[in-house]
C-alpha cells in the first residue's frame, strides 16, 4: 500500500511538471515561432532557452524584431504591428516630425484595409485616423456608425499603420494669357536726378586774412594796425533749384586781434590792442557749371566794430574805443560740394572788398583804405533732396 501511494505522487508530481514546463511562443516580425522557456524582457531585449535545462544556452533578441509573444498560461503580449505589404508599415517612433495627414474619406475607395494604432498597453485599435499631428493622433473607430472621434497622445501609442486615400482626379485649370502691353522708352516717365534739387542748412568754420598790398592801413605792422589773420564761423542756407544754378544765404562772426608792445632795453613801455569784428550778412547765387563745383558772386552788408585799448603809459592813455558802422560789401566764391543721403560737405574759397571808404572809423593810424581780404570756409550740414513730379 506504500508503495503504491509513492508511485501515485511520484506520477503526480512528473504531470504537474509537464505542465509547468509548457513553452511559450515567440512570434517573430517575419513570421518565424520560436519555442522558448524562460523568457525575460529587459532593456528592449528578450533572452530565452530552447529547452528547460539550467546549464541551457541563453539566447537574446530585439523586441523591433518581435510581433508578440503568447505565454504558457494564454496572454499575449504585442510589441510591434505585423508587416503587411501593401501598404507598408509607415513610422516607427519618433514620429514627431511628420506633416499633419487630414483625411480625405470621401475619395477613399471601398475595400482598402483600416488604419491600425499600436498603443502602450499593447491593444490594436482599428480605426480611420484623421490627423496625425505633432502631439496627438485624432480618429474614429471603424465600427462606430456615429464616427465619434477620438484623440490619442503620441507619448501612448508604439505606433501607427496609415492607408493614404485615394487622391481624386486633378481637375486642369486653364489659364488665360494676360495681355503684355509694350510701353516705348520714351513714353517712360522720367525722374528729375535727386542731386539737382535740394536744400540744405551748413554749419561752416572760417578763416580770414587780410593781405598788406591790398589794405596796408589795416595789415601792415608799422604803418597800419597789423591786423592779417582773423577766424570766425558762419551759418549758410542753400537751395539748388535746378541743375546748374541755386540760391545762397549766409551769415556769421569773423574777428580780427593784435596786440602791440613797446620796449626800451627789453622793458616793456606800453602796450595796445586793437579788434575788428565783421557780422555779415550774405546774398549770392551759385552757379554749377560742372557737377558740384560752384561759382558764387554775391553781395553783403557787413556790421563792422572797431576797438581800441592802451596802457596807462601809452601816448594816448587808458584809451577804450569803440567803434560800429554798417558797410556794404561784393565778394566771390568757388568751391565744392560733397552731396550724401543726409549729409553735405562745403568746402570753399573766396574774397570780399568793401569799396567804400573806412572814413568813419578812426584810430591812431589813419584808416583811408578799402578792407579786403581773403577767406576759407569748410563746413559740414543736412541736405534735404526734393525729386521733380
Amino acid at each position: 500500500m506504500k508503495n503504491f501511494l509513492r508511485i501515485l505522487v511520484f506520477f503526480s508530481f512528473c504531470t504537474l511538471s509537464l505542465k509547468a514546463q509548457k513553452p511559450d511562443n515567440i512570434y517573430k516580425v517575419n513570421s518565424d515561432v520560436i519555442r522558448a522557456y524562460n523568457i525575460l524582457i529587459r532593456n528592449r531585449a528578450v533572452s530565452y532557452r530552447l529547452t528547460t535545462l539550467r546549464n541551457a544556452p541563453i539566447f537574446k533578441l530585439s523586441v523591433d524584431s518581435i510581433f508578440k509573444i503568447q505565454y504558457a498560461n494564454g496572454r499575449i503580449a504585442y510589441y510591434q504591428i505585423q508587416k503587411i505589404s501593401i501598404p507598408p508599415l509607415r513610422n516607427k517612433l519618433p514620429i514627431l516630425q511628420l506633416p499633419v495627414l487630414k483625411s480625405k474619406s470621401p475619395y477613399r475607395e471601398r475595400g482598402n484595409k483600416s488604419d491600425v494604432i499600436l498603443t502602450q498597453e499593447k491593444r490594436l485599435i482599428e480605426c480611420e485616423i484623421l490627423e496625425a499631428g505633432t502631439k496627438d493622433l485624432k480618429y474614429y473607430v471603424i465600427t462606430d456608425p456615429n464616427k465619434k472621434v477620438h484623440s490619442i497622445k503620441r507619448k501612448h501609442i508604439l505606433g501607427y499603420e496609415k492607408n493614404l486615400p485615394v487622391q481624386p482626379p486633378a481637375t486642369p485649370v486653364t489659364v488665360a494669357k494676360a495681355e503684355v502691353k509694350k510701353i516705348n522708352s520714351s513714353q517712360m516717365p522720367t525722374a528729375q536726378k535727386p542731386t539737382d534739387n535740394y536744400h540744405s542748412i551748413t554749419f561752416n568754420a572760417e578763416g580770414a586774412y587780410i593781405p598788406q598790398r591790398v589794405s596796408p592801413q589795416w595789415a601792415a605792422d608799422q604803418i597800419g594796425l597789423g591786423l592779417r589773420q582773423g577766424i570766425g564761423g558762419s551759418v549758410s542756407y542753400n537751395r539748388r533749384i535746378i541743375k546748374w544754378a541755386g540760391l545762397f544765404i549766409g551769415t556769421g562772426y569773423m574777428q580780427w586781434e593784435t596786440e602791440r608792445q613797446y620796449k626800451e632795453n627789453d622793458v616793456i613801455i606800453y602796450n595796445s590792442t586793437d579788434k575788428l569784428q565783421r557780422i555779415p550778412l550774405q546774398l549770392g547765387v551759385k552757379i554749377y557749371p560742372a557737377h558740384n563745383f560752384y561759382l558764387m558772386p554775391q553781395i553783403n552788408a557787413q556790421w563792422v566794430t572797431l576797438s581800441g585799448t592802451t596802457s596807462e603809459t601809452h601816448i594816448i592813455p587808458s584809451l577804450n574805443s569803440r567803434q560800429n558802422t554798417l558797410y556794404f560789401g561784393l565778394g566771390g566764391d568757388f568751391g565744392f560740394e560733397f552731396s550724401g543721403k543726409k549729409m553735405i560737405t562745403d568746402i570753399g574759397i573766396g574774397f570780399s572788398v568793401l569799396p567804400k571808404k573806412t572814413y568813419e572809423l578812426t584810430s591812431f593810424y589813419s584808416l583811408t583804405n578799402r578792407l579786403s581780404f581773403f577767406n576759407i570756409r569748410a563746413g559740414i550740414g543736412f541736405v534735404k533732396y526734393k525729386n521733380a513730379k
